[in-house]
């Protein structure tokens, strides 16, 4: 009687590998990722079923490796790299002028906001250099709004770049969602709910929390 055929056991995390570097190294050209939320994610995974699979010697095929990387991107939620900005380079400042006691004189006055806002040509020239120093890869400047971190209709200062950053339009946490939650915060402040100080705090520090938070 023939000897019963031995199994190996699955290398679970063979193809798992295999999309990591496949992130790191050839998607990240064409595309902004968070590598830490990435090697959270693929850690996540290991402990899973999702992708124990066969082991084999033979390489894997283009379209084996395209719908991983696929299925990692679409199911995994990611953040994309400059959803939150670089603390360093973007801790976000306040306007001075702009107080508790005043608000009702300044920045809750309709239209206020534009009799402070900084020319195109500043913000666009420094979009350029701040994307550039933020190392995007993708290098449009359609592709990104040159935001303030703590926006004016709360008091943010209106022209300093430790305010500013390019922010992503092509994201899921892009501009437009955070207009959402500027826009939020600016009508909390101004019926009192919120205070300034607490307003300027919460939006800096990380502001897609905030939005969960105040976003209903």
């Amino acid at each position: 009687m023939a000897p019963a055929a031995t199994t190996t056991q699955p290398d679970k995390f063979s193809k798992i590998r295999i999309i990591e570097i496949m992130l790191k190294h050839l998607m990240i050209a064409t595309i902004n990722i968070d590598l830490k939320r990435v090697s959270s994610f693929i850690e996540k995974f290991k402990s899973t079923k999702l992708f124990i699979i066969e082991n084999r010697d033979q390489p894997m095929k283009p379209k084996e490796i395209l719908s991983l990387i696929l299925i990692l991107v679409a199911g995994s939620n990611l953040a994309w790299a400059g959803d939150l900005p670089d603390i360093k380079l973007t801790p976000g400042t306040i306007d001075s002028n702009i107080s508790q006691d005043n608000i009702q004189r300044t920045i809750c006055v309709k239209g206020y906001t534009k009799t402070v806002r900084p020319p195109a040509y500043y913000t666009n020239a420094l979009k350029k250099k701040q994307m550039a120093a933020y190392g995007y890869s993708d290098v449009d400047p359609r592709h990104y709004e040159e935001d303030h971190l703590i926006p004016l209709s709360i008091g943010g200062n209106p022209s300093d770049p430790l305010n500013l950053w390019p922010q992503p339009r092509i994201s899921e946490w892009n501009a437009e969602k955070k207009d959402i939650l500027e826009f939020k915060l600016y009508k909390l402040v101004c019926d009192g709910t919120v205070s300034l100080d607490e307003a300027r705090r919460e939006i800096s520090s990380n502001w897609i929390e905030t939005y969960k938070r105040f976003v209903k």
